[in-house]
């Protein structure tokens, strides 16, 4: 199924290079390039991660720990695994012209994927799915409820590293989630002066949906909106993007806050 996957959505991507993309004086022309993978820390590998060898009620977590640990998002949960990594197999040179300007570039093409393992109480295998990360949060949310957590532990502050879309820019900053509160902070060292700090009661964060009318330059990071039920600094909205382990986090400060 994942081996399917790959073959297609390259294949796409070969006949985007035959067609090269003439459009308003715009010309992309990708080309193929060795396989590069990043890890959720970060790190680049020549690895690709394969979850091709699972198979449903055979294989165990040991295994899939084993194999696929590099891409782990950190949950550490005995009854499911969760992966995260994006990779690139494409390099895109593109020009664009109009009248008398124009410009161009080059880089790599990254594309994200998740994976989803839950195992049976033997420790074996018992579903495996992949799934997009504008599914994230639906499948994040349902994975909660069918398998319920904990409550947080916010004796200590918990932080959430994100990036904050306002006025058409992202400021990367922190959500730190208390019992009584959520607050944004932004990175000082960027300059922005925390200009787009707030904090607001716990009570007051609803929900949290993907948002899937904004993008990154990150693909590795998920799209989301964090909704509140009055005004806050910054308005009944929030835009933010995150990774897997942030998303399941505040969900799961969503799910037990005071």
């Amino acid at each position: 199924m994942f081996e399917k996957q790959r073959y297609a959505h390259s294949a796409l991507i070969a006949l985007t290079s035959l067609i090269c993309v003439f459009c308003c004086g715009c010309l992309v022309v990708p080309v193929k390039v060795a396989t590069k993978t990043r890890t959720p820390s970060g790190l680049e590998k020549k690895e690709i991660a394969d979850p091709s060898f699972i198979r449903v009620g055979a294989t165990k977590r040991e295994e899939v720990l084993e194999k696929l640990g590099w891409i782990d998002v950190g949950v550490n949960d005995e009854r499911f695994f969760i992966g995260h990594w994006t990779d690139s197999s494409w390099w895109v040179y593109w020009m664009a012209a109009a009248y008398y300007t124009g410009g161009g570039g080059e880089g790599r093409m990254w594309h994200a994927h998740n994976l989803l393992v839950e195992f049976g109480d033997k420790g074996v295998v018992q579903s495996v799915s992949s799934f997009p990360n504008k599914n994230a949060v639906t499948i994040l949310s349902s994975l909660l409820s069918r398998y319920p957590a904990p409550p947080l532990n916010l004796s200590t502050p918990i932080e959430v590293s994100v990036e904050h879309l306002r006025d058409v820019r992202c400021y990367r900053g922190k959500l730190i989630l208390r019992s009584d509160s959520l607050e944004f902070v932004e990175d000082p060292k960027l300059g922005s002066k925390g200009k787009h700090d707030f904090s607001t009661p716990s009570e007051n964060v609803t929900r949290i949906t993907t948002n899937t009318h904004v993008n990154t330059e990150r693909p590795e990071l998920i799209p989301e909106t964090v909704h509140f039920k009055h005004k806050t600094k910054i308005g009944k909205e929030m835009v933010i993007f995150t990774d897997p382990l942030g998303t399941l986090t505040l969900l799961k400060f969503l799910a037990h806050r005071s």
